[in-house]
């Protein structure tokens, strides 16, 4: 991300958004500034709505190219493969503990990028150490939470985990075919437990991961929530429908007898410039629980009609744009660490 971009736009009044830098950790998708030697410069470019607040930490891949950590061993399709594989963690846990640690210290929340369940519960299992050490303190994301252990679900809300869902693929999409070609039928039907996260007590988080998915339209990814359904009526089925969210109970309008309640009194302090985040079928959302942190006004223009006829070929390309990020070295010596 360039932020002295971020910056100019927000001290010349031109940034309508609030931005959250992810700082990486340890180099990943290529050449750059990272770690430590990035943490010491990001403070100076922190404006108004420019907030370099988290580090990037990358534990695992991607379930299409076989690089995600799994609990399950990988498909096996012949002799080419091997029949124990479950992916390749990127971190030790005493490297993952310690770069935590490190967080706590220059007080930076961190995000772990993790889409297998064992990635997911390498994250906790470190995470569970620096909370017995550290208390609650910064706040930890893990994403993509597409594949969480039963016994790990529950995790999240005692440790004050965040599980940040994304990209919206938790119903039937072009990229099934590539992942149930990877990945055990069992653990699929367990995908994107969402309902079971929220049901904890975790506080879920959500977003398109864009641009994964070519449309970042919130909209599709609330509507397919509740549905687990895909929104084009030519695509039949749901992505395990047991974990759908529900709406809650249409609610009569108090009567005008009522008294509101105190809080109604209560006029919430502004900024000095409210940040206004206008959504379109070209821009992305977040969700942010920080207290200093509105909350995002959203403009229901969800993506048209031309745009939906078009969506699996985008999706297509992204789908191998992203592979090719994740794809193994040929040459690269395989290492495990024990679950």
């Amino acid at each position: 991300m360039h932020y002295w971009r971020c910056q100019t736009l927000d001290e010349s009044s031109e940034l309508t958004a609030w931005v959250v830098g992810s700082l990486p950790a340890r180099p990943f998708f290529g050449e750059g500034t990272v770690g430590e030697e990035l943490y010491a410069v990001a403070e100076k470019y922190r404006t108004t709505h420019v907030r370099p607040d988290f580090a990037k930490l990358f534990l695992d891949g991607v379930p299409m190219t076989r690089t995600s950590a799994m609990l399950t061993p990988y498909l096996c399709h012949g002799d080419h493969e091997d029949p124990s594989d479950t992916g390749e963690l990127l971190w030790t846990r005493d490297d993952l503990v310690a770069t935590l640690e490190r967080c706590i210290q220059l007080g930076l929340g961190a995000k772990l990028h993790a889409t297998g369940d064992g990635s997911v519960r390498q994250a906790l299992d470190a995470i569970e150490v620096v909370r017995k050490a550290h208390g609650d303190g910064p706040i930890f994301h893990i994403a993509h939470i597409a594949y969480v252990d039963p016994a790990d679900r529950s995790r999240f809300a005692e440790l004050n985990v965040i599980p940040d869902v994304s990209p919206y693929i938790w119903y039937p999409n072009i990229f099934d075919e590539s992942i149930a070609n990877q990945i055990p039928e069992k653990v699929l039907r367990e995908s994107w437990p969402i309902k079971d996260l929220a049901q904890s007590g975790a506080l879920v988080s959500g977003g398109s991961d864009w641009p994964v998915v070519p449309v970042p339209s919130p909209w599709i990814g609330l509507e397919t929530l509740i549905t687990r359904a895909n929104p084009d009526p030519a695509v039949p089925g749901e992505q395990n429908g047991e974990q759908c969210l529900s709406l809650p109970p249409r609610q009569s309008p108090p009567s005008p007898a009522t008294p509101p309640p105190p809080w109604a009194w209560e006029k919430p302090s502004a900024p000095s410039r409210p940040a206004t985040q206008q959504i379109s079928s070209c821009s992305t959302t977040t969700c942010s629980t920080s207290p200093r942190m509105p909350f995002t006004k959203l403009k229901s223009c969800g993506p048209t009609s031309k745009a939906r006829a078009s969506t699996n070929a985008v999706r297509i390309k992204h789908l191998k744009r992203s592979s090719r990020r994740f794809q193994r070295p040929k040459s690269r010596n395989k290492t495990k660490e024990q679950q």
